[in-house]
């Protein structure tokens, strides 16, 4: 019997022809997914140098002359850090549509200030913030937001890193002139915020405060009627007095700003 004979009533045999079978469709299926695989390694590759890429525009934009120089230092110590750090705060982050980037940077610099452990970070987006088009007076009337909702201490400091900002790039600026009234109208004006931010009657929830303290609840009050809402968004994100603010401010921006 020849060769091909002998091969042909091989493969004939049910055994023989169920493996032979099997072994072929585990010969394609690992061949798909290898396939499948070196496809999706290239895909990622895409994505991390697309990711970098965007991100060090960003870096470039915001960082000036020495755009780099954070993330050098940082690669000194691990490079997939540096790496990480590119790629996911600037490349999909502060990239991101939606809003314009001097906002982002002082919404950034807003939440270094309430973080009050990252001076180092903080005075690299102030700086960011005059690189990407931000007005100096920005800087100094986001200090008055932060003594109310932070207090006086990290504010004081944050007074300071911004001088040392303006001095590096030699900006003059003029001192802000004091308040020409004698503050009998503060109160009202507090007040009159609230209910815009919060819309309707918010009464309420002054007579609940005055429950335990009459003074600290009366309108005319102008640091309870600046820091209220502040407090309850920095302190107890779940407090109730935030909600109505968040609620105001939903119907009077569009959707894409919180998305």
């Amino acid at each position: 019997m020849s060769h091909r004979t002998t091969a042909a009533v091989e493969m004939q045999r049910p055994g023989r022809s169920r493996r032979s079978l099997f072994e072929a469709g585990l010969f394609a299926t690992a061949g798909l997914l290898a396939a499948i695989s070196q496809k999706a390694h290239a895909m990622t590759e895409t994505s991390k140098e697309d990711r970098f890429s965007r991100g060090i525009g960003i870096l470039r934009r915001i960082g000036g002359e020495n755009f780099d120089g954070p993330i050098n230092s940082l690669a000194e110590i691990s490079a997939d850090l540096s790496r990480f750090t590119v790629e996911y705060p600037y490349g999909d982050v502060l990239s991101r549509p939606g809003l314009e980037l001097p906002l982002r940077q002082l919404c950034t610099v807003s939440m270094l200030l309430a973080d009050g452990s990252a001076q180092p970070q903080l005075k690299f987006h102030m700086a960011g913030f005059l690189n990407a088009g931000g007005e100096p007076r920005a800087l100094v009337e986001l200090m008055f937001v932060s003594v109310a909702l932070l207090g006086f201490p990290p504010t004081i400091n944050a007074i300071g890193i911004v001088r040392a900002v303006f001095a590096e790039r030699k900006i003059t600026f003029e001192p802000i002139e004091p308040a020409a009234d004698d503050g009998q109208t503060r109160g009202q004006a507090g007040l009159a915020a609230i209910q815009r931010l919060c819309g309707g009657d918010v009464q309420a929830y002054f007579d609940g405060i005055a429950a335990g303290s009459p003074d600290l609840a009366r309108p005319s009050n102008s640091l309870l009627a600046r820091c209220w809402r502040a407090m309850a968004s920095t302190r107890r994100p779940s407090c109730s007095p935030l909600s109505p603010s968040l609620r105001r401010a939903a119907i009077a921006r569009p959707r894409s700003d919180f998305i």
